[in-house]
């Protein structure tokens, strides 16, 4: 897939309503929080992660590199 997102705060709220709204423009969405969505999303690749934390946003990051 081209065109990708990454989002924070993906579990809930705006960020996921930002998340759905990508997906259904055919966006590969990668999705930073520290809790999981509360729901399951074609598209969405969730990675835990608290953006307090400057090793677990480098650790994302690296992930969504790869």
């Amino acid at each position: 897939m081209d065109k990708c997102v990454l989002i924070t705060g993906v579990s809930g709220g705006m960020g996921l309503s930002t998340a759905k709204k990508f997906i259904s423009c055919g966006y590969k969405i990668y999705g930073l929080d520290i809790r999981e969505p509360k729901e399951l999303i074609e598209g969405l690749e969730f990675i835990k992660t608290d953006l307090t934390r400057l090793e677990e946003v480098e650790s994302a990051f690296n992930k969504i590199k790869n």
